[in-house]
């Protein structure tokens, strides 16, 4: 009875040293509206980040900007590989194009991009995390 105590006692303790740098902000509340906004032929990026709940919600796969961490084992092939992993340069020049664009961002990750002025887009959701805007209204 005394080693079950003590473990717990340790166990608790690691969870509440560990809690301040586990990610357990969620993107529920944009994905939920993410599914009203995006069509077929649609590209979905999640920008400087991989949230997989907004995934998991959606039902949908999405591109990520600047980020591979985890992901970046992918047994993708090269062709796939590079539609989805792209860099800050071709987030922008895919954002300029005809074709409508969504980013999915954390509210502290697009302060730099919001405040460029040749970076234009339409808020779609403001989540409690999290962003959801476009390129097109």
């Amino acid at each position: 009875m005394t080693a079950m105590t003590v473990t717990l006692i340790f166990l608790i303790g690691v969870l509440l040293l560990a809690m301040p740098i586990i990610d357990v902000r969620s993107t529920k509340d944009v994905a939920v509206g993410a599914r009203g906004f995006v069509k077929p032929g649609d590209r979905v990026y999640h920008y400087h980040g991989f949230f997989h709940d907004f995934t998991y919600y959606t039902g949908s796969v999405v591109g990520l900007v600047k980020y591979t961490d985890e992901l970046e084992l992918q047994f993708l092939d090269p062709e796939e590989r590079k539609a989805r992993f792209i860099d800050d340069d071709e987030f922008r020049k895919e954002w300029a194009g005809p074709r409508r664009v969504f980013a999915v961002a954390r509210t502290n990750a697009v302060g730099e991009l919001f405040a460029d002025p040749e970076f234009h887009y339409y808020m779609l959701m403001r989540g409690q995390h999290s962003y959801l805007f476009s390129n097109q209204p």
